[in-house]
């Protein structure tokens, strides 16, 4: 048995390292549609900063897929809390997207228990069942901070008359449909959020978010808090905080194996400017700007021994595809394999180790320096769950192989790894800059280790 999806995530954080830096232009990124975080092929938001993905529903009137995400352009001002509101596109590949617009205001219209922020939740087609919507129409379930009580957390529903682009028709007379100080709702009187809505058996059913418990409803009838803390568009951290950021992952493919397992395939457009690199080892490596070097070097040694160069290739394009076969010309590969890529002084770090599966992520990026609280973002980012600046470790379930085929995207703000057995890893970056440093290394034990790669630039186009 298969089941296949398609998703799109935003990124998870990680951190560490050392590098090369490249100039880049001070850019003050002081207004909503500032270009300087924008990604180059990824879906961005079109202005202010961006959150949690929504719901992604397939519109058979149209023929496209519905995009709804969470959406505000005051996120970056502590002084404007709340302001959400949801953002709508539509696609048919997971590559183009239309025009995006306002789907769900930020303010419900004027009712004694209205909503001020629309929050998380989810949108779905009316079977008949819902009163009061035509059998056909999108329904939103979204949480929200009420309006007239100081911003208690509750549950509205919208429905909409134009094929899902906006939801206007607000039920129950703005009143929530699930309201936290019911007794028979969250127990804390607090919490009540991010509503998951489905069809089941003839009823609907509702999981909602209630402190540390899941309420279950039934009837017949997604943080962005260190980001918030403020972005700067320069390394140094003396810009102004930027009001335009939001980017997400590429769109997966996900297929569920007889083993219960999910295997993450990224749906991208068809690469342009392909380059390929046969054979590089320890003794062949690419280098330098133009790529025409093969002098080899050596960057210190690890577990397994000296590391070596196979490939450092400086000031490329951050819009990169890169797939990587890793093989031993003797045995199963041996030795570590590590992937730095450099925005300036900024960096995203892969150590990955073929003979236990095992891999960490390191990071470090200088805009988040000096935010409104510090360097708590700074250091969230950097330090990871590992502290001082050692990031992240995960396991791959990818070891003891002949040969390892890795996939790398690379865009302005995100990194994505690809694993053969269908795990990703992705990480958001923060740097401004439209350059980037790509840089392999392998240590090689067996002195059989080569990777051939090919690379090429992605872009919406």
């Amino acid at each position: 048995m298969k089941l296949t999806n398609t998703i799109l995530s935003t990124g998870a954080l990680v951190a560490l390292g050392i590098g090369m830096a490249i100039t880049t232009t001070t850019v003050h990124a002081d207004s909503v549609t500032s270009t300087a975080h924008e990604s180059i092929y990824h879906l961005t938001t079109k202005d202010g900063w961006s959150n949690d993905l929504q719901t992604i529903a397939w519109n058979s009137k149209g023929n496209y897929y519905d995009l709804y995400f969470l959406h505000s352009k005051t996120a970056d001002d502590p002084n404007e809390a709340g302001d959400q509101n949801w953002y709508h596109t539509t696609t048919k590949d997971f590559v183009h997207f239309t025009p995006q617009n306002e789907a769900i205001k930020a303010d419900g219209p004027e009712a004694p228990y209205t909503w001020t922020s629309a929050w998380t939740g989810t949108v779905l087609v009316n079977n008949g069942q819902i009163a009061g919507v035509p059998k056909g129409a999108q329904v939103a379930y979204f949480s929200g901070l009420e309006k007239h009580d100081g911003g208690s957390q509750n549950i509205w529903s919208a429905w909409s008359s134009d094929n899902g682009k906006t939801f206007s028709h607000i039920l129950n007379g703005a009143s929530p449909v699930i309201d936290h100080s019911w007794n028979f709702t969250s127990h804390n009187r607090v919490d009540e959020r991010d509503p998951a809505v489905v069809y089941w058996h003839g009823k609907m059913l509702m999981y909602v978010a209630e402190g540390d418990e899941i309420g279950v409803y039934q009837s017949h009838v997604g943080n962005w808090s260190y980001t918030a803390n403020g972005i700067h568009n320069d390394e140094s951290a003396n810009s102004a905080f930027t009001k335009h950021f939001g980017s997400y992952s590429v769109a997966r493919n996900l297929e569920l194996g007889n083993d219960m397992s999910i295997k993450s395939t990224p749906i991208v457009s068809q690469g342009k400017e392909v380059k390929h690199y046969n054979s590089v080892s320890k003794d062949h490596p690419i280098n330098g700007i133009n790529a025409s070097s093969n002098r080899p070097f050596t960057n210190g040694r690890d577990t397994n021994g000296t590391i070596y160069n196979l490939l450092d290739v400086p000031s490329l394009s951050v819009n990169k595809l890169y797939n990587l076969h890793f093989y031993n010309t003797k045995s199963s590969y041996r030795g570590r394999i590590y992937i730095d890529i450099w925005q300036g002084n900024d960096y995203v770090r892969l150590n990955y180790d073929p003979s236990n599966g095992l891999y960490n992520v390191k990071t470090r990026s200088g805009e988040l320096d000096r935010g409104r609280n510090g360097q708590a973002a700074s250091s969230y980012y950097y330090d990871g769950l590992l502290g001082n600046g050692n990031g992240y470790i995960a396991d791959s379930g990818v070891k003891n192989r002949h040969s390892i085929d890795l996939t790398v995207l690379t865009d302005k703000n995100s990194v994505e790894f690809f694993f053969p057995n269908g795990q990703s890893y992705t990480v958001a970056r923060f740097n401004t800059s439209q350059k980037q440093d790509f840089k392999i290394f392998t240590e090689d034990p067996t002195n059989g280790n080569k990777v051939d790669i090919t690379q090429a630039n992605l872009s919406q186009n």
